[in-house]
C-alpha cells in the first residue's frame, strides 16, 4: 500500500482529468492540512457535484488505497455509484 499522502495526490492528479480545479480546490486544501482520506472523500463529492465521470481504475485506487473505517466506505462508495463511469 502506497503512503495514504503520494496516494491522494495521485488521486486528486486523476481526478483533475475530468474535474475542474477550483472545484477541487477544498479536496487539495484538506491535503495540504494533512488529511488524505478527506481529501479523497472531498474529490469524489466533487466528482458527483460536477456529474464528472470517474474510471473503473481511479475508483479502485479510491477504494483500495485506503484503510476506510466502515462508515466512511459506506459514504464513498455511495458517493461513486452516482457517478458515471468513465469509458476507458
Amino acid at each position: 500500500m502506497t503512503d495514504p499522502m503520494i496516494a491522494a495526490r495521485g488521486i486528486l492528479k486523476l481526478l483533475s482529468q475530468t474535474v475542474d480545479e477550483e472545484d477541487l480546490i477544498l479536496a487539495h486544501e484538506s491535503l495540504d492540512y494533512g488529511y488524505p482520506r478527506t481529501a479523497v472523500y472531498c474529490g469524489v463529492a466533487a466528482a458527483r457535484q460536477a456529474e464528472a465521470p470517474i474510471a473503473e481504475n481511479i475508483r479502485q485506487l479510491i477504494i483500495n488505497e485506503f484503510v476506510w473505517p466502515q462508515d466512511e466506505l459506506s459514504d464513498v462508495m455511495d458517493q461513486l455509484k452516482h457517478i458515471p463511469l468513465k469509458a476507458a
